[in-house]
């Protein structure tokens, strides 16, 4: 879920399926009025956001003056009695260490924070009255319907889906509710693909019929809903965002060290890759001095892609089937010996596959179970999406020794 508002809109597809991704950035005008004022200070003064807003990605508004509407989605002035929900708390300041425990003394559950100045918690319409009678609360109402939808999702869906057809969803649940929230939308006719339990928030990936859209937004456990993103390969694209095009020229002219194998014979220690991609044809001829493994359902054929062999071949191929590949494409040239051999072909590779349909954060965690030095992801979402280096808040990597060698 985002509570940060999008600079502009991006897009994720799975077919049609479209979502945006989330990039914090600053709004709002304050007017520098004393004399002296540099103009670089009358900059920073003008992108100060109003202390007083909430900042959401559907909407940044004052609560005193009013919650507005958006997408022209209803609003909701309470929670059915003694069901756990979504509010927002804004205090007057910056919220203390007393101001939590406070909360949490009134039976709140704190799930994060939405600037400015603002909690997202769980907790009844019973308890609403004591939270408002909180030294330094400014404001509590619940956590509207229209807040939980990436702006014009509604109305694309409505635009481009029959009430009866199925569209494939990401739901951020609150964590610690997602029981009751999981049964509810099974009952509205969903089918729960994947469910990625997370420190801090808990996604569910399902199917559902496109007329139950708004349905799931009035849950009071939903927290946010999104249509779920494809992965689609990069590989063309990730020497680009990772600046490895600008320094390619001038630090790798050397060529390749051909000790430098993956693996220390003296020591036994062998450098692991987690690798995310298409699939990976593990019969390759080129794979016969790596340590190959396999998420359990992932592709070890990649007969419809072929970009996740070619991305892990840059890594560990040691060049098996060169004497069948000529120098130069297609068919000409001489035969050159380890000509396209990958840069460590000793070393040990586990691979995910599109097919697993991971979240980031499970895809992270899994390469970390399975002792992976390094991840590397020349992968991003839909073509229809915007800048893959945008900031997704569904990325979420677990604590973990990861470096990353290609960005989405």
């Amino acid at each position: 879920m985002s509570h940060c508002p999008a600079k502009g809109e991006r897009g994720f597809a799975r077919g049609f399926v479209c979502s945006w991704t989330r990039a914090a950035v600053l709004c709002g005008v304050v007017v520098a009025l004393a004399t002296g004022v540099t103009a670089a200070q009358t900059e920073i003064s003008r992108s100060a956001p109003d202390p007083h807003s909430i900042r959401l990605k559907a909407a940044h508004f004052d609560p005193l003056a009013g919650v507005p509407a958006v997408d022209g989605l209803a609003n909701i002035d309470r929670h059915p009695a003694g069901v756990r929900g979504g509010f927002l708390v804004q205090f007057n300041g910056p919220i203390t260490g007393a101001d939590r425990k406070a909360l949490e003394e009134a039976g709140v559950s704190i799930k994060g924070y939405v600037p400015m100045m603002t909690l997202e918690v769980v907790m009844t319409e019973e308890t609403r009255a004591t939270v408002e009678a909180i030294e330094g609360v400014r404001w509590v109402g619940p956590y509207q319907p229209a807040f939980k939808f990436p702006p014009g999702l509604v109305d694309r869906i409505d635009a481009t889906f029959a009430p009866g057809e199925k569209i494939e969803l990401q739901i951020s649940l609150f964590p610690d509710e997602d029981e009751p929230a999981l049964s509810q939308i099974r009952g509205l006719g969903a089918r729960v693909m994947n469910i990625d339990r997370g420190r801090s928030f808990l996604i569910a990936q399902v199917v559902v019929p496109a007329g139950r859209l708004r349905a799931l937004a009035n849950l009071a456990q939903t927290r946010y809903v999104e249509l779920l993103p494809e992965q689609i390969p990069l590989n063309d694209r990730s020497r680009v965002y990772t600046g490895l095009d600008e320094i390619a020229n001038s630090n790798f002219t050397s060529g390749l060290d051909t000790s430098l194998d993956g693996k220390d014979e003296g020591s036994g220690f062998q450098v692991k890759y987690g690798h995310m991609d298409s699939g990976i044809y593990t019969s390759h001829a080129d794979f016969s001095t790596a340590t190959v493994t396999v998420e359990p359902g992932g592709d070890t054929t990649d007969l419809d892609n072929g970009h996740g062999t070619h991305t892990a071949g840059s890594m560990i191929g040691d060049g098996g089937s060169d004497s069948t590949v000529p120098e130069n494409a297609p068919g000409t040239g001489s035969v050159i010996p380890d000509q396209w051999r990958g840069v460590t072909p000793e070393a040990a590779l586990h691979h995910i596959s599109f097919d697993n349909n991971y979240t980031d954060r499970q895809i992270f965690e899994r390469e970390s179970e399975e002792g992976a030095h390094i991840s590397s992801n020349s992968w991003g979402y839909g073509s229809i999406a915007g800048s893959v280096t945008d900031y997704n808040t569904n990325a979420a990597a677990p604590t973990a020794d990861l470096a990353t060698t290609s960005r989405r």
